[in-house]
């Protein structure tokens, strides 16, 4: 559903964040309502695939407050009150970017400069150089800030340091350097900020009084965030959900249920919590620990890369739903929606890019993929039956035991290799159905067969066979002899297209 990062560990280099400090999920100052964007949409609505803002509470559920023509919506913040939302609009293009200030009450949208940040409090509004203010009408050039305080302060940051604009416009450095670190989040008044110090420390920095609280030492992983008022900061260690004072004491661990991959927002006391789980958004009671699910979310994504015709493609999803259609033609599905929902290609598609669209399951969202490249040959391994209770072996001996390091072939053994995207065969079999089980059907491009060990020792590799695995729908079949020497990998191209692997265990 949603476009956000899951981790800040790619940040393990030098790196400077001076964008704003925004979200793709703030909740009001009470808590009772989450805003979101996502490019999902509400089932059984014409609403369309485009970049749309929700919003939700306990009485209302799922609501849509405002959908974007062509844009896409990124770095939202919001009024306490949930009166007034802040975003950017990128085009497709990425060109002429440009931001939007929205009353979300009646949906009455203004046309901004770009990359705005509100302050929590409505009061002031930085856009295109300016800080506004908006109960005078005035205006004043500041520096791109990361956040905008409640009294018309600003952080920002350089590639030496923090700075901290006061109302009267004295400019102060209140950390540096900056060089090696990322600011996180940042509380409504822009006194502290949590910071990331490369590769991986964070912690809060009191920029009044340059006092730093660790809070990698309390077991930070992903996730800082601080509450708007400061006083409390949530996020996820390796096992849990955990929120603690601002200045590292009182801290706790949420419950099981409710650890989810991380907090996105907070209330303004911290008292609510809203964590972002495997099945969906959850809404946590801080002070008793109990949670309830606010939403359930779709994810779908193929798991190749390049999709084939006539091949199986199988997709990582949550929440999965019983309907898939592929560029709006129904795709039915070829596994049960619990599992990981299987598809078939058709052998007549002539698409030169798919897109998938998700519908059905306990989610109020329908969900839709990015579009895939098609291709007329890229091979993958492809593990049959269901790959979270077969380890994902795609490589079976004669007895359809699978080759494991605990089950190796022997050398001079014939193994039977389960692939995708191997193209065209010399009988074609109709969309849907099996392979005859009578007859063989190769494949007709020649394909190099090479085995390749960790010594980059290479040599041909004797296949029996190549094509469709009799009696099954989309499924190659590889027949190979296991080489003399070693394990190593099973690699094979056309000499045109991107190169497969499939490693095979040799005792």
């Amino acid at each position: 559903m949603r476009v956000v990062p899951r981790s800040l560990a790619f940040l393990a280099f030098p790196v400077l964040c001076v964008g704003q400090h925004t979200s793709e999920y703030v909740a009001t100052d009470d808590g009772s309502r989450l805003f979101f964007i996502s490019t999902d949409r509400i089932v059984g609505t014409s609403q369309s695939f485009r970049s749309k803002l929700f919003a939700w509470d306990v009485a209302n559920g799922v609501r849509l407050v405002y959908e974007a023509p062509e844009e896409y919506i990124s770095g939202l913040t919001i009024s306490g009150d949930g009166a007034l939302a802040v975003f950017r609009l990128i085009p497709p293009n990425e060109s002429e970017t440009r931001g939007a200030l929205l009353y979300t009450g009646t949906g009455l949208l203004g046309i901004l400069g770009d990359n705005p940040v509100l302050s929590r409090n409505g009061r002031f509004l930085y856009h295109g150089g300016f800080l506004l203010d908006r109960t005078v009408n005035g205006s004043r050039p500041v520096p791109r800030p990361f956040a905008v305080g409640n009294d018309g302060s600003i952080l920002y940051g350089d590639r030496q340091s923090l700075h901290r604009v006061w109302p009267d416009g004295t400019d102060r450095v209140v950390w540096s350097p900056m060089r090696n670190a990322a600011l996180v989040s940042a509380d409504e008044n822009a006194d502290r900020v949590v910071i990331l110090r490369a590769p991986d420390s964070f912690f809060v920095l009191t920029s009044t009084t340059g006092k730093e609280t660790d809070l990698t030492s309390l077991g930070a992983r992903f996730y800082p965030l601080l509450s708007p008022d400061g006083s409390r900061v949530a996020f996820r260690t390796d096992e849990a959900s955990k929120i603690c004072s601002s200045n590292g004491s009182n801290c706790k661990l949420l419950p099981s249920s409710s650890t989810g991959i991380g907090p996105v927002a907070l209330s303004r006391d911290g008292a609510v919590l809203y964590a972002d789980s495997r099945e969906g958004i959850e809404r946590v009671d801080t002070a008793s620990g109990r949670a309830q699910r606010a939403f359930s979310v779709n994810m779908l994504y193929p798991l190749q890369e390049h999709l084939v015709p006539g091949s199986l493609v199988r997709f990582y999803a949550i929440n999965a739903g019983d309907h898939i259609t592929l560029n709006g033609r129904d795709a039915p599905l070829l596994s049960a929606p619990d599992g990981l929902p299987i598809v078939q290609i058709p052998w007549e598609l002539t698409d030169e890019w798919v897109k998938f669209t998700m519908y059905g399951g306990v989610s109020p969202f329908e969900t839709f993929t990015q579009s895939y490249p098609v291709s007329d040959f890229y091979p993958q391994a492809f593990p049959p039956g269901n790959p979270e209770l077969n380890g994902g072996n795609a490589v079976y001996r004669l007895d359809w035991t699978p080759a494991t390091s605990e089950n190796p072939a022997a050398p001079g053994e014939i193994v039977q290799i389960y692939a995708v995207g191997l193209g065209a065969v010399d009988c074609p079999v109709p969309t849907g159905k099996p392979a005859p089980i009578d007859r063989e059907c190769r494949i007709i491009r020649p394909v190099d067969w090479r085995w390749l060990t960790y010594s980059e020792r290479t040599e041909p590799a004797e296949v029996l066979f190549a094509g469709l695995a009799p009696g099954m729908v989309g499924v190659y079949q590889i027949n190979v002899r296991v080489p003399a020497w070693g394990y190593g990998w099973l690699e094979f191209t056309d000499g045109l297209h991107a190169r497969g692997f499939v490693y095979v265990p040799v005792r």
